[in-house]
């Protein structure tokens, strides 16, 4: 026997999470990498910065022409 809320219930689909792309995995570590040498502007830091705006910038040359960012 169904209760009256049960035959009324709002039935949500479940969102699955779209697996995290290069360039977003990229952005993250470059995020990072600012704030850590935004804290301290040493050489291991700026390592870090260095390395991270290569990857972004890799990132985003891999795209496909035309392939759009995500919103």
């Amino acid at each position: 026997m169904q209760t009256r809320a049960g035959r009324h219930a709002i039935v949500v689909p479940v969102q699955r999470k779209q697996p995290v792309t290069t360039t977003q995995r990229a952005l993250r570590q470059f995020a990072d990498a600012v704030l850590a040498f935004s804290d301290d502007p040493g050489p291991a830091n700026l390592e870090r910065y260095l390395a991270a705006s290569s990857a972004l910038e890799e990132s985003r040359r891999a795209r496909p022409n035309g392939a759009r960012r995500a919103a």
